[in-house]
């Protein structure tokens, strides 16, 4: 049961780097427009940044609930007894994409400073990612309000 479970997560890990990957770039898209003229590029970097770092913090918040939802719904099946390592394996696939993203874009970095900013965007990301993982894991009726749209047809 636990390698299914883990295979799994591993597919699920893939698919969400793929998903980030295409939040990212829709949700920065009209910097790219803005950046061709120089008085809008400013005037619409503000909000552009505000809905993409809003939409990054919403993303790794349901990717934490996934992650709950999914260690908590192989962990109650009747044949498992270590319900602990599920959760523990769940709480690694639930940072391992930060990782790899991080690790991926240190690597493209252009100057030390450019790699320090990165790191922080990312650490603040494992923050929210590991704080709602625990969160939901502890009180999984805090995922209802704001992800039950979506984990209720993925779960």
């Amino acid at each position: 049961m636990y390698w299914k479970y883990f295979l799994k997560f591993m597919l699920a890990d893939f698919l969400c780097t793929i998903v980030f990957t295409f939040v990212v770039v829709t949700t920065l898209v009209p910097l790219a427009f803005g950046a061709k003229v120089q008085t809008a590029g400013k005037i619409l970097a503000v909000p552009v940044i505000v809905v993409s770092g809003a939409a990054q913090i919403y993303f790794w918040g349901f990717w934490a609930a996934f992650c709950s939802g999914f260690a908590a719904k192989y962990s109650a099946m009747p044949t498992v007894s270590h319900r602990w390592l599920y959760y523990v394996t769940a709480f690694f696939f639930c940072t391992a994409p930060l990782g790899w993203l991080s690790l991926e874009e240190t690597q493209v970095a252009q100057s030390s400073q450019e790699r320090r900013g990165i790191e922080r965007g990312t650490t603040l990301y494992s923050l929210v990612a590991i704080a709602a993982f625990l969160v939901f894991c502890f009180w999984p009726a805090l995922v209802e309000w704001p992800y039950a749209w979506a984990l209720s047809h993925i779960l």
